[in-house]
């Protein structure tokens, strides 16, 4: 079972349930172009992309090497957004300080524990194992029938640990990935 961080008891308090939609990253280079439009500044992609959706699932090594946006990285997002952080162990005063200065958009931490699907630990669903939610990842082809993705949907709400983030898969479109966040709303889950 993966370890993580200490979060501070005031904290890990339940709170309503809110399904999370993002990729895995934002700065993706095929959505170069097609998703975010050509004069866009790189530095003006997370604001952009955390217009149509909720979360972003972001490598350990992304945000350990980042330490010098995240306080940018907090303010370009709305309220509502999560920031979901692989971890894999290391350095728990620096995960530590990236929950801190994200504050209210740390979304949780991210693991895989073997033979099981990744699991969010989140602030506010605590770190204890039978706390943990699901994160399903998806590809491509889970996009394409529209009234399936929504029959899926509505069978992860119905599991007894409801699913805490869907996350797109390398080579998932910006527009295949807005159209999850859509059935996710229709279905009332996001």
């Amino acid at each position: 079972m993966t370890r993580y961080p200490e979060v501070p008891q005031e904290n890990a308090k339940h709170t309503e349930f809110r399904l999370r939609v993002g990729a895995r990253d934002w700065r993706r280079s095929e959505w170069e172009g097609s998703y975010y439009p050509a004069d866009l500044p790189p530095d003006w992609q997370l604001a952009y992309y955390a217009n149509d959706f909720n979360g972003v699932l972001l490598p350990q090594s992304r945000w350990l090497s980042s330490v010098d946006e995240w306080e940018v990285w907090r303010k370009d997002v709305p309220a509502d957004f999560g920031f979901l952080l692989e971890y894999e162990g290391g350095s728990d005063d620096t995960a530590r300080r990236c929950r801190e200065t994200l504050g209210a958009a740390f979304g949780g931490w991210v693991g895989v524990a073997p033979g099981r699907e990744p699991a969010l630990a989140s602030v506010d669903l605590g770190s204890a194992a039978d706390d943990e939610a699901p994160v399903v990842r998806f590809g491509a082809a889970d996009t394409r029938d529209f009234r399936r993705l929504g029959q899926r949907l509505v069978a992860l709400s119905q599991r007894p640990h409801p699913v805490a983030a869907l996350i797109a898969s390398d080579g998932v479109s910006a527009d295949a990935l807005r159209r999850v966040r859509l059935a996710a709303e229709l279905s009332g889950l996001a």
